[in-house]
């Protein structure tokens, strides 16, 4: 399902762009020195196949936040800030947009996430609580109201994942900030499947939740910074675009200072799991250097946000560092079952993924831009996000070369052409 798990974990909170690339950068320096690995050494590289956006472009992107294509090939945009999903067809030609900004049927608020099933698209607007479905023609096909009751409204509320190829609604138990700073942040949680109609149906998964933000208490309680850290282990999921897999990944200490993952597969048609054990590499021990490095940038978050008097034994009493860097930093399935764990962050611009088969047979390792946001991948080919130097979004489609394993789907050769530039 668009973005990668890692990006959108159990909180929503991020640091800025300019703090990210200084985190990466101490990932990077971390992770370079790891040792031969045991499987595929050999990686494939990517053939840019289309672009759209631009100022140029009639249909500037504003805020895309996830994509996803159909089993026609078409591309849909959930574009948070338009209020919208636009629909663009296999050569990247506009074909339609669903919704509009509003709070009626078939118009949205600040829509969240969205996914597909059979010919309808569901789009999640948090702020109307609902999940709407909709069809090519624009019409309503449903709506949703999203669950009330928190389990424990001071721990955790529940939040939708996603609606699964059988009409259920996968739902996941989001930690609120009162969890972080009264201290009761709980070391596993579920998630769960859930009838239209709001029935509980059965817990699916159970999650190791990690810490994957840094909190630091304010005045009268409340929490007054939460920023990304990089050292969260919490299990990783995904779901693909049409609710037919999941994936659960398994990162912990225990694992990560082994370079190991425990990747489960569920097949939501049939209710099956398959789980198999890789050993992805070596496991990375966290240095001070990339530790000072994280206080550091935390440190000028939390000051030029209002606290000037944090200290760093504050920070660092509060960060989660779990020893080592987990061996997989993302995760995504496509609708075929095919698991992308992204394992690397590279010195050379570049990100590395490893494709396995859903019972753990390594297809292929690919190199990716790492300014790419990678979002859905079909077979070989990967969808993603970039900004250019001006901050305007791209959406970006790559090609994987020379892996039969790996095709990209037929594609329309009219309208707007592919690049034939390589990546």
């Amino acid at each position: 399902m668009g973005g990668r798990q890692g990006r959108h974990g159990l909180s929503g909170w991020r640091l800025s762009r300019a703090a990210r690339g200084i985190v990466r950068g101490s990932i990077a320096t971390l992770v370079s020195s790891s040792s031969a690995y045991a499987q595929l050494e050999e990686t494939v590289g990517v053939r840019e196949v289309s672009r759209i956006g631009g100022l140029e472009d009639p249909y500037a992107l504003i805020q895309v936040v996830q994509v996803a294509t159909d089993e026609q090939g078409r591309l849909y945009a959930l574009d948070r800030l338009d209020h919208t999903v636009k629909v663009f067809d296999p050569a990247g030609e506009f074909v339609t947009e669903l919704g509009r900004e509003g709070d009626g049927p078939g118009e949205f608020r600040r829509p969240l996430r969205m996914g597909l099933r059979g010919d309808t698209v569901w789009v999640l607007e948090p702020p109307m609580r609902r999940m709407s479905f909709l069809t090519l023609d624009r019409s309503v096909a449903d709506s949703r109201h999203l669950l009330d009751a928190g389990i424990d409204r001071e721990v955790f509320v529940w939040a939708p994942a996603g609606v699964l190829a059988d009409g259920s609604t996968l739902y996941i138990p989001l930690l609120t900030g009162g969890a972080y700073t009264s201290g009761r942040v709980p070391t596993h949680v579920t998630l769960r499947r859930f009838a239209p109609d709001g029935a509980e149906l059965e817990a699916v998964a159970e999650l190791w939740t990690g810490r994957n933000s840094l909190v630091i208490a304010g005045e009268r309680g409340g929490h007054s910074m939460l920023a990304y850290q990089p050292f969260n282990d919490a299990t990783l999921w995904a779901i693909d675009s049409q609710g037919t897999f999941l994936v659960v990944v398994d990162r912990g200490e225990s694992k990560a200072a082994r370079g190991e993952v425990r990747v489960s597969v569920y097949g939501v048609g049939t209710g099956e799991w398959e789980t198999w054990v890789g050993r992805i590499g070596e496991g990375q021990r966290i240095g001070s250097a990339a530790i000072d490095s994280v206080v550091d940038v935390a440190a000028e978050m939390i000051r030029s946000r209002g606290r000037p008097d944090i200290r760093r034994e504050s920070i660092l009493e509060a960060l989660h560092n779990p020893g080592f860097v987990p061996p997989v930093h993302a995760a995504l399935i496509d609708r075929e079952g095919r698991v992308w764990l992204e394992t690397r962050y590279g010195e050379d611009g570049r990100t590395r993924w490893d494709v396995y088969s859903r019972e753990g047979r390594q297809i292929a390792r690919v190199s990716l831009p790492s300014v790419l946001d990678v979002q859905h991948v079909v077979g070989g080919c990967v969808w993603g996000l970039e900004r250019d130097d001006l901050d305007i979004q791209y959406i970006v489609q790559y090609e994987v070369q020379g892996v039969p394993d790996l095709a990209c789907p037929p594609r329309t050769e009219s309208g707007r052409s592919a690049t034939e530039g390589h990546s």
